[in-house]
């Protein structure tokens, strides 16, 4: 299936708008790490109970962008809420 001028046209423009806004908007997840340490837990432990892959541990660790689906997983597993383990600064 190929994609018509003006389709390719948009996805560029979205891609490129979308890259260029990470840019601009960087997480932490400091509290979660907090979080980890109060519970007594290991990065290791947290994979584990939530099913997310190293990759996805790394680029925590690295505070870099990670789907709503792993911060899903990880406020289900730590019982709590999406502010209570990442903070998002503007």
């Amino acid at each position: 299936m190929s994609l018509k001028p003006l389709e390719i046209s948009v996805e560029i423009w979205y891609n490129t708008i979308t890259t260029n806004l990470a840019r601009f908007v960087m997480v932490s997840y400091n509290k979660l790490w907090k979080r980890l340490i109060d519970l007594n837990m290991k990065k290791k432990e947290l994979k584990e109970i939530t099913g997310i892959g190293s990759t996805t541990l790394t680029k925590l660790s690295n505070d870099e962008p990670v789907s709503m689906d792993v911060m899903i997983k990880i406020c289900s597993a730590l019982k709590c809420n999406i502010g209570d383990v990442m903070d998002v600064i503007v």
